[in-house]
């Protein structure tokens, strides 16, 4: 099978700032992206045509917000408000090939995403300060199974692909033997779905300045991610599976500090999170298929130290902690009915506990016209799963990474370049992966980082 691939994308964006009077400040952002796909996979990565899968994704976005924003009661209240609009359409169709067979999935989307937000900021005293805000968000997802606007009969994809696939539009088989489908059979009835979704999210701060070099605070804030539809089918079904959205609550106190002259700086934050109607992928055959599997809970803290010891030495540090589980979960993830259950005791997916880096840079003089600066950087990343069903084929264990660079500077700014070196030692280590392996598809992928390489980067700035 021909693994190709083609990316195509292009974007313009526009901001415009206006000072309106002394308490008034009005901007206006402005983004629109086209973007267009074509790929394919060989999903069993061996010379037999086992399974593959093909990717036609077309999709155009663009975005709209303005902020107001200024200051009132002589200073002490910073406030903004802002409307933001978003929408997006397309198409993805993803072809599976299997040796009895071929199934199209995908379709045509329409997204829709409308908020209003507001935040201020009110200096209680020289020292306290009180920060507040609130956000609306309403969500519109809409899919239709089987649009037309993508055929793999048609001329672009046989040229690019080379393959003579029959036309189809929807989710069909194609050819069978196997499979108990007639060839273009719909699975799915040719409707417009939709989704609407809707929450308000709040966050609350209070900060004190002990010093004018440390302040310390307190953050209570909301989240929310936003439900949809999941794209693949391979049964009758009467509509495509869905999900809702996922919320989040987080606390956090912390410590922000620059000390010594401002040559030491140093952070600190313990954070509680808490999710609920967490959003889990599992894969049932050759289906991602997202579920609202229940509640989990995230403590955790986080130490930032860089030190400027003179002029030309630059060091930095960083350790991180977390400790993560689930606390419920919901039966459509549990029960036997489910070709591959979660275990209450499973550990959340890409979710270290320990990780640590650790950095040094030195600026020299070149010469009288430049500057050159080496770069030292060593990270640590504590063992994960790389899925939910923390399948033993995507377990990645801890792994040390060594990387440098050289960056040289012209003292007029028009040149510079870097010269950089990544993982130094050549580590083998898992970055993503997805597992079937204990469903009827009964395949795993894993993808590995990149060996040792190296990187060149030149850039001239006109001014």
């Amino acid at each position: 099978f021909p693994v190709r691939s083609r990316l195509d994308i292009w974007g313009v964006s526009a901001e415009v700032a206006w000072q309106a009077n002394d308490w008034l400040s009005i901007k206006s952002i402005t983004g629109y992206r086209d973007m267009n796909m074509r790929s394919s996979r060989d999903g069993d990565n061996t010379p037999a045509n086992i399974f593959a899968t093909e990717d036609f994704y077309d999709q155009w976005q663009v975005s709209q917000e303005f902020q107001f924003s200024g200051t009132l009661l002589e200073d002490q209240l910073n406030w903004l408000f802002g409307l933001y609009y978003f929408k997006e359409e397309g198409t993805d169709s993803n072809p599976v090939y299997l040796p009895v067979g071929s199934l199209s999935s995908g379709g045509g989307f329409e997204n829709e995403s409308k908020a209003v937000f507001f935040q201020s900021t009110y200096d209680l005293t020289e020292k306290w300060s009180l920060t507040g805000g609130v956000r609306y968000t309403e969500d519109d997802k809409g899919f239709i199974p089987g649009n037309d606007q993508i055929s793999l009969g048609d001329a672009s994809a046989s040229g690019f692909f080379g393959n003579t696939w029959p036309n189809f539009a929807g989710f069909y088989l194609q050819s069978g033997g196997g499979p108990p489908l007639a060839a273009g059979e719909r699975l799915v009835p040719d409707e417009h779905f939709k989704k609407e979704f809707d929450d308000t999210n709040v966050m609350g701060n209070v900060a004190y300045q002990w010093t004018d070099d440390v302040m310390v605070y307190a953050t209570y804030s909301q989240g929310y991610k936003s439900g949809g539809f999941d794209q693949r089918i391979t049964g009758f079904t009467e509509e495509p599976s869905s999900y809702d959205p996922e919320n989040v609550d987080s606390y956090e106190v912390g410590l922000k500090s620059d000390l010594f002259d401002s040559r030491v700086r140093l952070n600190l934050a313990v954070f509680h999170t808490d999710y609920d109607d967490l959003q889990i992928i599992i894969r049932e055959g050759f289906n991602p298929i997202t579920y609202n599997g229940g509640n989990a809970e995230i403590d955790g803290a986080e130490l930032e130290l860089t030190w400027v010891p003179t002029d030309r030495w630059y060091i930095n540090g960083a350790v991180g902690y977390i400790d993560a589980s689930y606390k419920e979960l919901d039966p459509s993830v549990t029960s036997a009915q489910n070709a591959t259950p979660i275990d209450i005791n499973n550990k959340l997916v890409n979710t270290p506990e320990w990780s640590a880096a650790l950095g040094a840079a030195y600026t020299f003089d070149f010469s009288d016209w430049a500057t050159v600066t080496p770069r030292v950087d060593w990270s640590y990343h504590d063992d994960e799963y790389n899925d939910a069903l923390n399948d033993p084929r995507l377990y990645q264990d801890s792994y040390h990474l060594l990387n440098a660079s050289i960056v040289m500077e012209t003292n007029d700014g028009r040149w510079e370049s870097m010269l950089g070196f990544q993982n130094i030692t050549d580590e083998e280590y898992l970055i993503t992966g997805t597992s079937a392996w204990l469903t009827s598809a009964a395949y795993v992928e894993q993808v590995y980082a990149r060996g040792a390489s190296w990187s060149l980067y030149v850039q001239y700035n006109f001014f």
